[in-house]
């Protein structure tokens, strides 16, 4: 009822979505507008097997490995690397934060992880690596793409558990990962693509890029990207502005700057707290203000604590091994210090994690 009593008092209403999804019925693209891409073009783009054989196109680095057909086929690829020694990095067509993907040692581990999939899975060399970084832009058309912020992710075998910034990549390699997802962003937007999008990479002891996927839709680092733009570039449209002129006008307004990702000033690091064993949580974590505060606050050097817990579920809930229990995000001047206190604010939520008796 809200809904349309919106439409009728302004004629149009715009949807900020996180991510456009086909189940999306409402917006019409008339009356009802998501701010973000079509969701049949996002729901193409995220597709793990579309963007490899996209970066291959494009010239862009990626693992050796290939697409199957089959789950025998996926495992034939996968034996070529464990031949040579290697692991093997196995990915349903539509994963999100690792949850649909494994790194394999051995052929066992693909067919009891895959069993009864359609066997349309990405398999590649696993690339021993050193560093995870994740880059956030906005696409307004086939030569009009922003990149918002670089950062670095913390992965866990294959599962995402947070990111940092500013990024500890040299100048140079920061460069060549913008200059990579400007040229994924270019082909997306030629293809019709309008909005946020991210791409994560990997990056190997010898200075190596390797593109890894495409987010086709807003990033895990979209809020604490918006915050650093409002403080590093005061009165400069920040993120959302900047996705409302991409799609609603298919450009950017002139004299757009980009961040330096490399820049200190303000420093955050997010971290997805997930328990590892059955639990009951013993205590309450209140909210001493929201985020947009803190970073505020963190920017000037007003606040006592350079950390705070969102989304964190309270005294007396059980959680089962692999619950969410809390997003720990810290915030400081210096990586030093903000390293320092989201490394205090996880060991608080640890804290407070007590077994369940059964």
């Amino acid at each position: 009822t809200t809904l349309f009593r919106s439409i009728d008092a302004q004629g149009e209403l715009f949807v900020n979505m996180f991510e456009s999804r086909p189940e999306l019925a409402f917006a019409d693209g008339r009356k009802v507008k998501i701010l973000g891409p079509a969701p049949d073009l996002a729901l193409t783009f995220n597709s793990k097997l579309t963007q490899y054989g996209m970066a291959i196109q494009l010239g862009i680095p990626v693992p050796s490995g290939g697409v199957s057909r089959s789950l025998d086929e996926a495992v034939g690829i996968a034996e070529s690397f464990f031949g040579n020694g290697q692991r093997a990095f196995v990915s349903e067509e539509y994963s999100a934060a690792g949850a649909n993907s494994i790194v394999a040692s051995n052929a066992a581990e693909i067919r009891v992880r895959f069993k009864g999939t359609n066997g349309h899975l990405l398999v590649t060399h696993f690339v021993d690596h050193e560093y995870d970084p994740t880059v956030l832009g906005i696409i307004a058309g086939p030569e009009d793409v922003y990149i918002a912020s670089v950062a670095d992710q913390n992965i866990e075998g294959t599962r995402f558990k947070g990111s940092t910034y500013p990024t500890v990549l040299s100048s140079r390699c920061v460069e060549d990962l913008k200059e990579m997802t400007r040229a994924l962003g270019r082909h997306l937007g030629g293809l019709g693509y309008r909005g946020a999008f991210g791409c994560d990479y990997i990056v190997d002891q010898s200075g190596r890029i390797y593109f890894i996927e495409i987010n086709a839709r807003k990033q895990g680092t979209t809020m604490e990207t918006t915050l650093t733009m409002k403080h590093h570039l005061p009165g400069h449209p920040y993120f959302p502005e900047l996705e409302f002129y991409a799609v609603v006008d298919g450009k950017f307004p002139d004299g757009v700057l980009e961040m330096d990702s490399r820049r200190e000033g303000l420093c955050w690091g997010t971290y997805n707290f997930k328990v590892s064993r059955d639990i009951v949580v013993t205590a309450d974590l209140p909210l001493p203000m929201d985020q947009p505060e803190f970073f505020a606050r963190a920017a000037n050097g007003s606040i006592e604590e350079n950390y705070i817990v969102m989304d964190y579920v309270g005294a007396g809930v059980r959680l089962h091994s692999g619950g969410f229990l809390g997003r720990v995000i810290a915030a400081s001047s210096s990586p030093e210090k903000m390293r320092e206190a989201l490394k205090e604010g996880v060991e608080r939520v640890a804290e407070t994690c007590g077994d369940i008796l059964l």
